[in-house]
């Protein structure tokens, strides 16, 4: 044991302290390899944020007693090691799932999906919940439909957090499987589809991560707004068709449309903006931050398209990860 160190999860380490007394101590750290959802990290992919449990034992021993005390201190040590793991795994677990019970109709399915609290307030962003959020309430019971359009593809409704929020609600159930909600776009954990009956599992820790569709509807929203004379100071977020104005509101929705064939209300590009309007200018907006922002008098037209300027190299950055 002398000249020896134990490696597994601990280091140890001895030294001579004023030749009277040895000194024994040790050091584990232990990193957890689990993702912010509490599934375990699949190849190539990130974890959210690095996760570990860091501990120091000191011990002050005679220098005779140094031997019969090593092997006993190191047990100790691998115990507490794995009580952090576990409390570190508990902690990790994911806590943000929308389940939802639909019963088949004619030709459709039927029922309600339980929204989490975090969920509902409209708090989860793409690296997960936003920092600070807290919620504590019971989750909320809203009504869904949907209807299959195509194999493995549904569409129908889901009631969002307004009642004037748009209802679309998209299922893709081919792995990975997507949920396209009022309140975000999800990983669908689990979908159980049988002649009567459709229960679904969501997981809601995060939103998901942008594709090259969503630069596109960025650089689209930027175009529509590059003329000063177009751009719609007064937005009530309704953006009929035939619009010869814009405000950054109808301006993505527009370009969600033009190229993604359909308004998605959650779409991460517009995701990205609304957190970029909400670090920046977080204390003018509130309810409906893309109107209230592009209705606030001191807003600038090239403050928006700064906004869009910073998701789009957000969104770009988040593609190169």
């Amino acid at each position: 044991m002398n000249k020896k160190r134990i490696a597994l999860a601990i280091t140890i380490e001895r030294r001579k302290e004023r030749k009277q007394f040895c000194a024994f101590s040790a050091h584990a750290r232990f990193h957890t390899a689990w993702t912010h959802t509490g599934h375990p990290i699949a190849p190539g992919q990130r974890p959210s944020a690095p996760s570990h449990v860091s501990i120091w034992i000191a011990i002050f021993l005679p220098i005779g007693q140094m031997e019969k005390f090593v092997i006993p201190a190191a047990i100790v040590l691998l115990g507490l090691l794995a009580s952090a793991a576990l409390a570190t795994s508990a902690g990790a677990a994911e806590t943000n799932i929308i389940t939802c019970s639909l019963q088949r109709t004619t030709g459709e399915f039927r029922g309600s999906c339980d929204v989490p609290c975090l969920v509902n307030a409209l708090a989860i962003d793409i690296d997960g919940p936003r920092p600070g959020a807290s919620c504590n309430t019971s989750a909320r019971n809203v009504p869904a439909a949907l209807k299959e359009i195509a194999p493995g593809k549904f569409l129908g409704t889901m009631e969002g957090k307004f009642p004037e929020d748009p209802k679309r609600f998209e299922l893709l159930t081919s792995k990975p499987g997507v949920a396209k909600t009022p309140f975000g776009w999800f990983a669908l954990q689990d979908a159980s589809v049988s002649d009567d009956t459709m229960q679904l599992t969501i997981s809601a820790d995060a939103q998901l991560p942008p594709t090259i569709d969503d630069i596109r509807i960025i650089q689209r929203a930027s175009m529509l707004l590059a003329d000063p004379a177009k751009w719609n100071r007064q937005d009530d977020r309704s953006c009929p068709p035939d619009r010869q104005s814009w405000s950054l509101f109808c301006a993505l929705q527009q370009a969600t449309t033009e190229v993604s064939g359909g308004v998605h209300y959650r779409q991460p590009a517009l995701q990205a903006v609304r957190q970029e309007v909400a670090a920046v200018y977080g204390s003018h907006v509130s309810k409906h931050r893309l109107m209230e922002f592009n209705n606030d008098e001191s807003t600038t037209l090239t403050e928006v398209q700064g906004v869009l300027t910073k998701a789009q190299a957000e969104l770009e950055s988040r593609l190169r990860r």
